[in-house]
């Protein structure tokens, strides 16, 4: 019952890793969008 998917209870890297690294490119993509001049 979904031990199968989670081997381990706790698992720290995989999840909070790819969500800093989204937010990371989320924000460093909005910068780099307001930089430019929109015309």
């Amino acid at each position: 019952m979904g031990k199968t998917l989670h081997p381990t209870p706790y698992t720290p890297h995989p999840a909070p890793t790819n969500k800093l690294f989204q937010q990371t490119l989320i924000l460093y993509s909005l910068a780099r969008v307001q930089e430019r001049p929109s015309q």
